[in-house]
């Protein structure tokens, strides 16, 4: 009974740990986490598919821990965090595989692109020494990860919300040239001069995108409803 209950607490630990560094970023308050230095959302084809191969080795682990052993012979407390890890881990299945916005959804990729500018924004100031690398860092990744939102949305993308994001975006370079003008004085020389290099590319990339949904989004997809056989 020890040894299941110890096993389960590692696996959460390290499922918990690899959740916090892989999952999609979000808006919402309530699931928003610390991340760790260097995070940047992961959504090309073949990071999905690896974590699709972790989801599934946690999976096996977490099933053998509720197998034949027998959980019921654990303490009340352990079988609800049993049950709630395995929820944890059906979360991500749905995300990859059911609701697939990695690759739909055109409003959930701008905030992959854009959202962890924002995120970092948002705490109130002072900026220390490692938000102001990151600040660098994920304003010069943003042409990047506009080329393989665009790849991603070739694939599977749904053509209502290619609008909205495109709606979204409306005035986008300039809203970034004043958020980088504005945070500038709050950062070092170097930070400052490396945003203000870096904010071009990264406007002319967001441009690029809000043109390619407004013009694209007709030869897009059609909304996908989930139904009843997938939701179950």
């Amino acid at each position: 009974m020890t040894s299941l209950s110890n096993d389960l607490d590692r696996l959460g630990t390290v499922f918990w740990e690899w959740r916090d560094a892989t999952s999609f970023r979000t808006s919402d308050d309530i699931p928003r986490v610390e991340r760790p230095a260097g995070w940047l959302p992961r959504f090309d084809r073949t990071s999905v598919e690896q974590f699709r191969v972790a989801l599934g080795e946690f999976a096996a682990r977490w099933r053998a821990i509720g197998g034949a052993s027998g959980l019921s012979a654990l303490p009340i407390e352990a079988q609800v965090d049993h049950r709630l890890l395995g929820a944890a881990m059906a979360r991500v299945h749905w995300e990859l595989d059911v609701l697939r916005n990695h690759e739909r959804d055109a409003v959930f990729l701008t905030s992959q692109v854009i959202g962890p500018w924002y995120d970092l924004l948002l705490p109130p100031p002072p900026f220390d020494a490692r938000r102001q690398a990151e600040l660098v860092r994920v304003l010069e990744a943003v042409p990047a990860a506009v080329d393989q939102a665009v790849a991603n949305l070739e694939h599977g993308g749904v053509a209502t919300l290619a609008r909205v994001a495109a709606a979204d975006l409306d005035g986008i370079s300039g809203r970034l040239v004043r958020s980088v003008a504005q945070v500038a004085p709050l950062t070092d020389a170097a930070t400052a001069a490396a945003l203000a290099a870096a904010q071009p590319d990264a406007s002319d990339a967001l441009e690029r995108f809000r043109g390619w949904l407004a013009a694209s989004a007709d030869r897009l997809g059609p909304d996908v409803v989930v139904g009843r056989d997938a939701f179950v």
